[in-house]
């Protein structure tokens, strides 16, 4: 099994038990939610705090291009440097006390925009990826020459119980971009069509 196959399959993995957690997640709008934790409890708190106001969620699943390769270029010691330098970069783009970046897993970031609709969403996730530019950190493995990300962007109004389905769209939407390159967007809107019309 190569690295990039294995990797691909942690991630899955990964993702399916963040699905199951979800589904069993029976906190709905009103009930105090826990403030520390990791991308669970990021999520459950955005989701809350969306529900409540009736206001859209978005999240964002952002990935460095090219992962598994950068891992075999620089070494593992470098590429946590990296994972965390990046988090940090990402981190001070956000806009709000209430927006959460979180590391899910090596080198894959997940943010939550509480009460932000794709529209506002979109230009801070090309500050995002701009800042990660910036940083210019090597990644001779990328025809970029240094280090980009891909993100995967999906948004909902929250009614109820957590919906895995947020986190399925931003999977979705972050392969789909992958697919098409390196440093892109992609965005998936759970909306109903009259919703995003009036957007």
């Amino acid at each position: 099994m190569t690295n990039a196959t294995s990797n691909t399959h942690s991630r899955d993995g990964f993702w399916n038990r963040v699905r199951l957690a979800l589904r069993g997640h029976q906190n709905a709008p009103g009930t105090p939610l826990p403030r520390s934790g990791g991308f669970e409890a990021a999520l459950a708190r955005g989701w809350h705090k969306a529900a409540t106001a009736a206001s859209p969620l978005t999240l964002m699943l952002i990935e460095i291009d090219e992962l598994a390769d950068y891992f075999a270029t620089y070494g593992a010691q470098a590429a946590d440097a990296c994972f965390a330098e990046v988090q940090e970069t990402l981190a001070t783009v956000l806009p709000r006390e209430d927006d959460a970046c979180v590391a899910v897993s090596p080198g894959r970031f997940g943010v939550v925009l509480p009460e932000l609709s794709p529209h506002l969403a979109q230009p801070v996730a090309a500050a995002m990826a701009q800042a990660v530019r910036r940083l210019g950190r090597p990644h001779k493995a990328s025809h970029a020459g240094t280090v980009t990300v891909s993100m995967g962007l999906a948004v909902v109004v929250p009614e109820g119980t957590l919906d895995g389905r947020l986190v399925d769209a931003a999977q979705q939407a972050l392969r789909r971009a992958q697919r098409r390159g390196i440093g892109r967007l992609e965005v998936v809107d759970l909306r109903p069509r009259q919703e995003r019309q009036a957007a």
